[in-house]
C-alpha cells in the first residue's frame, strides 16, 4: 500500500492500482488501514483498488472486515474480489450482500479454461452484471479468450494479453490496475 501510494503521489503511476491484502491483514489492523486510507488525498483514493485476496474468512472477524470495507468503498477506493469463483473466493464472503457489493470481480482463469461446461461461469457473470459489478477475466490467453466474448466480460488479465487485444482503457468506475485491457 505504502510503495503504491508513494508512486501516487510522486507521478510515477498516472492510471489507478490494485492493492492486494488478505482478509487477515485487514482483520489484524483494520481501524489504522482504514484510517490511512480515507485520510489520502482524494486524487490518491480515487486511483486505488483493494483487491481482496483469497484467504479463509472464518478465521477473521466479519464486522471488521466491513467496517474496513464501508469506510474505504465511502471515502472512494475501489474494491475487488481476486481469484472469484473458486476456493476461499467461491461464493461472495458473508460482508458482501446486495445492497454492498464489490466493484470489480476477479474471475478465476479456472473458470475461463473449464473444458466442459461454463455453467458456473454463466451464472457468476448474470449474477454481477445485472448488479452492475465490473468482470474480469484472469491469466487470459488465446486458448480462453473467445470465453471473455461469450460470456461479455469486458477485461482481461494476462501475459501477452496485449497481442491479442486492440487497446488499453480504463474500468467504468474509472479504477483499474493498470494490466486490464477492455475488449470490443
Amino acid at each position: 500500500l505504502n510503495y503504491a501510494v508513494d508512486q501516487i503521489l510522486h507521478g510515477e503511476i498516472s492510471d489507478a492500482v490494485g492493492v492486494n491484502m488478505s482478509y487477515l491483514t485487514i482483520n489484524l489492523a483494520w481501524t489504522r488501514l482504514a484510517r490511512k486510507i480515507t485520510r489520502l488525498p482524494h486524487t490518491v483514493r480515487s486511483k486505488l483498488c483493494i483487491e481482496l485476496t483469497e484467504t479463509p474468512i472464518y478465521t477473521v472477524d466479519p464486522h471488521a472486515i466491513r467496517s474496513f470495507l464501508d469506510a474505504i468503498k465511502e471515502s472512494g477506493v475501489a474494491i475487488a474480489l481476486d481469484d472469484f469463483g473458486t476456493g476461499f473466493h467461491a461464493t461472495l464472503p458473508p460482508f458482501f450482500n446486495d445492497n454492498f457489493l464489490p466493484d470489480i470481480v476477479k474471475i478465476d482463469y479456472s473458470l475461463l479454461d473449464d473444458l466442459g461446461s461454463h455453467a458456473r461461469l454463466e451464472k457468476i457473470c448474470e449474477f454481477f452484471k445485472v448488479r452492475d459489478v465490473v468482470l474480469v477475466g484472469e491469466r487470459v490467453n488465446a486458448a480462453n479468450i473467445d470465453v471473455l466474448e461469450k460470456y461479455q466480460i469486458a477485461f482481461a488479465q494476462g501475459w501477452g494479453i496485449e497481442q491479442l487485444v486492440s487497446h488499453r482503457v480504463h474500468c467504468p468506475t474509472n479504477h483499474s490496475n493498470g494490466n486490464w485491457t477492455h475488449r470490443d
